[in-house]
């Protein structure tokens, strides 16, 4: 399989991943590592594998695929992605994100590796891709006003 896709055009990839509220020993973890690396790395070889809003452009398939992978190579990985809102109280942020797609829509994927950012929302966002990969998630933390969630997740 080829490598994964590079993040959108304009995306704030590395200002969202430093503001999420890593633990002070994954710190030091690889970040968004290529999928060449996750494939060469031994089964349980890192403490930790940080992903950081690196799955919601990809098409399902493929996220799981990079979901899988990083469980294998990392005993805990942690996952900050976009996800749809479950309370009324996380609705404000993601129609903040909803007008930033119709206002610049060059910043976002409309349909990127055959996803759009909507679909990958309809579909449970981040925790609906894991639970679809079979990942099994210890934890989570709300992050962006509730338009992100960082997950802590195990095999």
């Amino acid at each position: 399989m080829a490598e994964a896709p590079f993040a959108p055009r304009f995306f704030p990839q590395a200002v969202l991943a430093r503001r999420v509220p890593w633990p002070s020993a994954a710190l030091g973890a690889p970040l968004n590592p290529a999928r060449d690396w996750l494939l060469a790395a031994e089964a349980g070889g890192a403490a930790y594998i940080r992903l950081a809003y690196a799955l919601f452009y990809l098409p399902t398939d493929e996220g799981m695929d990079v979901l899988r992978l990083a469980v294998r190579a990392g005993r805990e990985v942690l996952a900050a992605d976009f996800k749809w809102p479950e309370r009324n109280l996380e609705l404000p942020a993601c129609l903040l994100v909803r007008a930033l797609l119709r206002s610049w829509p060059g910043l976002w994927p409309t349909r990127r590796g055959g996803v759009a950012l909507t679909e990958y929302w309809a579909q449970g966002g981040l925790e609906g891709l894991a639970r679809r990969a079979g990942v099994r998630v210890a934890a989570r933390r709300p992050l962006l006003g509730g338009a992100a969630v960082l997950l802590r997740l195990h095999q």
